[in-house]
C-alpha cells in the first residue's frame, strides 16, 4: 500500500530534480516502485516547464489596464461624514486642561496636608483619657 505522505515527498523531489535537469527517466529508476504513478505526472510537470508564458499583445495590455482603472474609481469610497462633536470637543478639552493648569499651579507648595476634620479625629482618639473615678476593664484598641 503507498503511504501518501511518503509519495508527496517523492513526487517533490521528483519536480526538484526535473528543474535541476534530471530526466524523468532518471526519477523514475530512483523510485521503481512509484513509477507507474510518477510517470504521467512528471510527464505534464515537464509539459508545463516547457510551455513558453503567454504574451499579451501591447493594445490588449492597455485595455485591461484601463478597464481596471474604471473599475477602481467606480468603487472607491465615499469621503467620511464630518462629525460636529469632534468640532466641539477639542476646545472643551483645551479648557478643560487649561483649568487643571490653574489648578494644580495653585496648590500650596509644602505638599498636601490631612484635611481638617482628619486631624481632630486623630487627636481627639489621642489625648482621650478616662475620668478618675473609672477604671478600664480592658485595653483601648485602635480604630
Amino acid at each position: 500500500m503507498m503511504n501518501p505522505a511518503n509519495f508527496d515527498a517523492i513526487l517533490d523531489d521528483c519536480l526538484a530534480r526535473l528543474l535541476n535537469g534530471e530526466s524523468i527517466e532518471a526519477c523514475l529508476r530512483r523510485y521503481p516502485d512509484y513509477a507507474d504513478q510518477l510517470a504521467p505526472l512528471l510527464s505534464i510537470a515537464q509539459q508545463i516547464q516547457r510551455t513558453p508564458p503567454p504574451q499579451m499583445r501591447p493594445e490588449a495590455f492597455a485595455a485591461g489596464r484601463k478597464r481596471l482603472r474604471a473599475a477602481v474609481a467606480a468603487h472607491k469610497t465615499p469621503p467620511r461624514p464630518s462629525r460636529p462633536w469632534l468640532q466641539l470637543a477639542w476646545p472643551i478639552l483645551a479648557l478643560l486642561l487649561a483649568g487643571l493648569f490653574v489648578m494644580v499651579r495653585n496648590l500650596p507648595e509644602t505638599g498636601a496636608t490631612p484635611a481638617p476634620l482628619q486631624t481632630a479625629a486623630i487627636e481627639s482618639t489621642a489625648t482621650h483619657t478616662a475620668p478618675p473615678s473609672h477604671t478600664p476593664t480592658s485595653t483601648p484598641t485602635a480604630i
